[in-house]
Order: structure tokens, then sequence, then C-alpha cells
């Protein structure tokens, strides 16, 4: 774990464990998503793994139970923007579970207040919004909810957002905004912890 204080991690190498770390986590998280066969849409291998990544991120973050009203309510994964996953996020998650809660997929396309009616009832949303300050305002809409936001723009994390992607070498990495997961009440695992570049002190 590579702690940061208020500003986004350096991407410099890491060190031989937690490259090690990194490639064990990567066999655990596949166990769960599949590549799909010749007929999936196409979707690039950088976006299979990240899909991999956010399907497996629920294992290793515990929700607050306030985050749901009843036994029965679902898992809401919520994708706002421009959707890099396609159908191949339905078709590897629509079996899958978080816990007993079986997983439901929306779709917020657009921009502006009523294209992000109902983002609140998600427990966990992938932002793929190109402007600053639509990023903005999806976070200050999220900020007292218990909603888990995951972007691969670069400076997510240090803009609000919990989770941010980025390359290494080739190679799907994340920062996590310690503070801000931990103020919806989200609680990462110490495993997970490890594998991240952490930033404290953010937004």
């Amino acid at each position: 774990m590579k702690r940061i204080t208020a500003q986004p991690a350096a991407r410099g190498a890491r060190g031989i464990s937690g490259c090690v770390a990194l490639s064990l986590l990567s066999i655990v998280l596949f166990s769960g998503v599949h590549s799909s066969t010749a007929a999936s849409p196409r979707v690039s291998e950088e976006y299979r793994v990240k899909l991999a990544f956010v399907y497996n991120f629920t294992k290793f973050i515990q929700w607050p139970d306030s985050a749901f009203t009843k036994d029965t309510d679902p898992f809401v994964i919520g994708l706002v923007g421009d959707d890099p996953f396609a159908s191949i996020i339905d078709d590897n998650l629509k079996n899958q579970t978080v816990g007993s809660r079986r997983i439901e997929i929306r779709r917020f396309p657009g921009t502006g207040k009523e294209a992000r009616e109902g983002m609140e009832d998600c427990h966990l949303l992938f932002v793929n919004l190109p402007e600053a300050k639509d990023l903005a305002e999806v976070v200050a809409l999220l900020k007292k909810t218990p909603a888990l936001t995951i972007g691969d723009k670069d400076g997510f994390a240090g803009s609000g957002g919990m989770i941010e992607f980025y390359l290494l070498d080739g190679k799907v990495r994340f920062r996590i905004n310690l503070p801000a997961t931990q103020a919806a009440g989200l609680k990462p695992s110490s495993k997970l912890l490890k594998l991240a570049d952490v930033i404290e002190g953010g937004k």
C-alpha cells in the first residue's frame, strides 16, 4: 500500500511483492467474471479486466446496513455517461450476486439533473463523464449516500471519486480515496488497501 496525502498517486514502479499480490488478486477477480465468446461486442481487454475488478471490489468492500431497506433489495450497479462495457457487463453479471443479493444494472447515459434521477439508489457506479463539472455534480449528488464511485479519468480519485483505475506498464492498477470512501460508510478490507495506492486527506 502506497499512502498519498491530498493528491493523486504518482505512477511510479511498485515493489516486487506488490506486483505478485496484484497477480494473485487478478486470479481471484477473474474467478467470478469470464470473457464472453466471439459473439461478444468489441470491448477492449482493458475494460474486460476493469469489469472483473469492478465486480470483485464488492467482495473486498463492506456496505453499511443502511444501504438496503430490505433483505430482497438488489445490489444496484450504475453506469454513468458513456458505457465502455456494452452488453458484456449484463452477460457476465446477470447470474452473479453480492452476498445473497442479485445484481441489477442501470444506465445513466445523459447529463443534467433529469438524467441523474435514481443514481442515489445505486450501490456502485462506474462514472465515465468527459467534463469535470459533470463529475463534480455526480460526486456532490452522491456525497451522503453509501455508493462506491469508480472511474478511470486522470484525477478522478483526487476530485472526490473513490476508486480510480490507471495503467502502469500496460497493467490495470487502482488508487483509493480513503476519506471519501469512509465518509460514505464504506469499509475497504485491509487486503484491498494493501494493493492500492491510497489517497489520504482527499476530498
